[in-house]
């Protein structure tokens, strides 16, 4: 018998940084193709947002709600303590922070 999909263990829910891309260009209004031809173009998320209307702290916002769910999950399959989601969601807003704005945080 197979888990469920979104029941995998180890493996990716269908919430959380592997769906960053569509929850992005949902929310700046465009295509996954499109937010990533922006991207190898040199645009930052940030750049992207306001070309299209969007203020970039709503997307800061949001990707750091949906990255804390992610986080939330990880506790519930027994893959992160307590202790390690806390540590984790110290730092979530930085790092979406840093990323929507086209620099690459500091790993650790």
């Amino acid at each position: 018998n197979r888990p469920e999909r979104g029941d995998r263990r180890g493996g990716h829910h269908r919430r959380g940084p592997a769906r960053d891309g569509e929850v992005t260009a949902e929310l700046l209004g465009i295509d996954v193709e499109t937010l990533r031809e922006q991207l190898k173009a040199g645009n930052s998320i940030a750049d992207i947002a306001v070309a299209n209307g969007v203020d970039p702290q709503t997307v800061i916002d949001a990707l750091v709600v949906e990255a804390e769910g992610h986080v939330e999950l990880m506790v519930e399959d027994g893959r992160l303590t307590d202790d390690e989601a806390a540590t984790m969601k110290e730092r979530i807003a930085e790092r979406v922070t840093a990323r929507v704005n086209g620099e690459r945080p500091a790993r650790g």
